[in-house]
């Protein structure tokens, strides 16, 4: 029986454009944690467009319909050791 390590775990604050495309693309390389105090990636560029047509395209993109397979923690990050992150809850939208 062959011993299969356990992935290496990596945690991306913040949920912005650049933190979701890292969770995103290391996910298959990492067990992948996203702490945000949203459950949403923003989307800013779609805001000229949405003042002309409302219906046009999402401007709030919920993390869990594209970032299968990320465990997604909603809240701030208050400390950083080797090892761990210590993160305090988000308030309730």
């Amino acid at each position: 029986m062959a011993n299969i390590p356990a992935p290496r775990s990596l945690v991306v604050l913040g949920g912005g454009i650049a933190g979701h495309a890292i969770a995103h693309r290391l996910k298959s390389l990492f067990a992948v944690t996203l702490v945000d105090p949203k459950t949403y990636l923003e989307v800013p560029m779609a805001a000229p467009r949405l003042l002309v047509d409302p219906d046009a395209l999402q401007a709030r993109i919920p993390y869990l319909e594209f970032l299968d397979g990320v465990t997604l923690v909603q809240g701030r990050a208050t400390g950083l050791t080797d090892g761990s992150v210590a993160v305090e809850a988000a308030a309730e939208a």
